[in-house]
């Protein structure tokens, strides 16, 4: 093709090889029915796509005005797909899929996607299989979705929606790589599974739970303006006893409650928040939720000078008055350092509760001018003194040892009989005495009787 105005094409398009506008269209290019090419490069003004549109390669289209989508057919590339320029329009009611197959086509949007005001709701899903999906324009910033759902390799997102809801319900994303996503109104739940770090640009404000996943990299959400409406999920790889190890979790949020359910499929496996450190903000001790009804915190970084959990809030948070102190509180599961700032005796009580097995340890336990942090009710156990403990109990176990391998070392019968003596085959004195030396055969008068040899 080369330069045209308005043009339709109102029958099927079945060419093996590429489709091409030379020259950029001046008014807009409608494809009314399918579309099945081998590669793509559309060049114009805006692009109206009312059906299944197929190509076998890579395609692209620069439009300075309106890429538009109806609720018939997906569009699908088999190479990379790129739309430049202009913005992608979800007609009425529509609900497309966006594909670039199980390959490495990455999938392109630089200018905003939007749904149609009015009428029934849009949807969109873009899987780009091992390849990228960038979005870098708004979606949902002038009209929003209802759900948006995508898949690839790493994955950003520019933002969603402005002052109102750019998708109202809810988000889907599963990446096997790094997850970015700039400032976010969303409706319903955000549900994020990713194979690398996960990371925001911008505040984040979800109606519903919140729910990542990752299986390397850290968890950073901290933009002082996060907005939860529900409850939080945040996990990733523990440090297995390694110090240093794992990821973190570092979590900013104006309310605090810890998941017990993924919002996308109900299941109870895996919720809470985990990580190797995990570090929780909020604007005072009672935005985070602990009356025993949330989910479990675990940080396993070992003790050491690394904190394992970091509470960051002003303000009692619990219940210090509770009957119920190994129930009631706020749920962890740690035997590392546990930080709180401020830690100010006016910061407030901390009450933390879980398994008596695993005791979370505090540097100013017991310290009448810091803050109280309570472990099922009773101080949190002193870093510095289970240090001391710790290091005065294996010096008395080594000395046990050896004091032990010692005795062994002198009732050793081969080394008894090569300095000369074995007084006993049996139990009874050692030959070898720490006080006296070597047992020696005492004194006797003799007799002979018969053929042997007595003590009288």
């Amino acid at each position: 093709m080369t330069n045209a105005a308005a043009t339709s094409f109102n029958n099927t398009v079945n060419i093996t090889g590429a489709l091409t506008q030379t020259n950029a269209a001046t008014g807009t290019t409608t494809f009314a029915n399918t579309v099945s090419v081998g590669s793509a490069d559309l060049k114009g003004v805006a692009y109206a796509l009312n059906n299944s549109f197929a190509s076998g390669g890579t395609t692209t289209i620069a439009n300075t005005g309106t890429l538009s989508k109806n609720a018939t057919g997906n569009i699908s590339s088999t190479g990379a797909f790129n739309a430049t320029g202009g913005n992608l329009v979800i007609a009425d009611g529509a609900s497309p899929t966006l594909s670039t197959g199980a390959g490495a086509g990455n999938i392109l949007i630089s200018g905003s996607t939007d749904g149609t005001a009015g009428g029934a709701v849009e949807s969109l899903t873009a899987n780009a299989g091992t390849g990228s999906v960038t979005f870098t324009g708004n979606l949902g910033g002038g009209s929003s979705l209802s759900n948006f759902t995508l898949s690839g390799g790493s994955i950003s997102l520019g933002t969603i929606g402005a002052a109102s809801a750019g998708v109202t319900g809810n988000v889907l994303v599963n990446s096997t790589g790094v997850v970015s996503v700039g400032a976010a109104t969303i409706g319903g739940y955000l549900d994020m599974l990713a194979g690398g770090a996960v990371s925001q640009s911008g505040a984040w404000n979800i109606g519903g739970n919140l729910w990542v996943k990752t299986s390397s990299g850290d968890i950073t959400l901290n933009n002082f303006q996060n907005t939860l409406g529900g409850t939080v999920s945040l996990i990733a790889p523990l440090s297995n006893g390694t110090g240093g190890g794992g990821n973190a979790v570092l979590l900013w949020a104006n309310l605090i409650k810890v998941g017990k359910v993924r919002p996308s499929d109900a299941t109870t496996t895996d919720v809470g928040i985990t990580a190797a450190r995990v570090t929780i903000k909020a604007p005072s001790g009672s935005a985070i939720q602990a009356d025993g009804n949330q989910g479990l915190i675990t940080a396993d970084e070992p003790q050491g000078t690394t904190p394992a959990l970091t509470i960051i809030a002003d303000g009692v948070i619990g219940n210090p008055a509770t009957a119920s102190p190994t129930s009631e509180g706020l749920w962890v599961k740690t035997k590392g350092l546990v930080k709180v700032v401020t830690d100010a005796l006016s910061g407030g009580t901390i009450m933390l509760f879980g398994e008596n097995a695993f005791q979370p340890k505090y540097e100013f336990s017991g310290d009448p001018t810091k803050r109280s942090v309570k472990y099922n009710g009773v101080e949190a156990t002193n870093a510095q003194l289970t240090g001391a403990l710790d290091a005065a109990y294996l010096d008395i176990r080594n000395q046990t040892t050896e004091i032990r391998e010692s005795g062994f070392a002198k009732e050793n019968a081969s080394k008894v009989l090569r300095n000369g003596v074995v007084t006993s085959a049996g139990p009874g004195q050692p030959a070898i005495d720490d006080s006296t030396g070597q047992t020696r055969m005492e004194d006797c008068e003799g007799g002979l009787s018969g053929d042997s040899l007595s003590c009288l």
